[in-house]
């Protein structure tokens, strides 16, 4: 498997921030926010796609790293806003 290396990174990097995503959302007392960040995760990682021209383990990484920006500064409002922006793209 060529980048095997990058793979288990992957993998590892997507086992720790789900873990600590359902950490989170085990504590949120608040269910509309739970829900919106369950929305921005599903656009994010699944709905939005991928470019096959790119490189897949930088795409995620990318990724990874605004998800963990976003859900790192508890703030609701900017996953609000990145989910009205990606509705009218």
């Amino acid at each position: 498997m060529p980048e095997f290396g990058r793979y288990e990174t992957f993998v590892a990097d997507w086992h720790f921030f789900v873990r600590r995503l359902q950490d989170r959302l085990m504590q949120q007392s608040d269910m509309e926010a739970a829900q919106r960040i369950n929305r921005y995760i599903l656009q994010e990682f699944y709905f939005q796609g991928w470019d096959a021209e790119q490189n897949f383990y930088d795409q995620f990484s990318e990724r990874l790293k605004k998800a963990q920006k976003c859900l790192h500064k508890s703030n609701i409002r900017t996953i609000i806003k990145l989910q009205t922006e990606q509705m009218f793209e």
